[in-house]
């Protein structure tokens, strides 16, 4: 599962949302092992009006597997 992204540009006319594909590129991590800061998610604005990179840790909550014996 990934987690949802919204990406706002904030200028001087306000707020604007901007657009996967066209201002920007998503790509996540492994994202496999649990614990704080172990998941991340990199957005790289696409030029020319959008440039540079940040990468976004976040935590993954550990859950307990549940099976059914039959």
């Amino acid at each position: 599962m990934k987690p949802g992204v919204t990406i706002f540009y904030m200028g001087e006319n306000g707020k604007m949302k901007l657009v996967e594909g066209k201002d920007y590129t998503i790509s996540y991590g492994a994202n496999v092992k649990s614990g704080k800061n172990k998941g991340s998610i990199t957005i790289e604005g696409i030029s020319p009006y959008y440039g540079g990179s940040v990468t976004v840790k976040f935590d993954i909550l550990q859950r307990p597997i549940a099976f059914d014996r039959e």
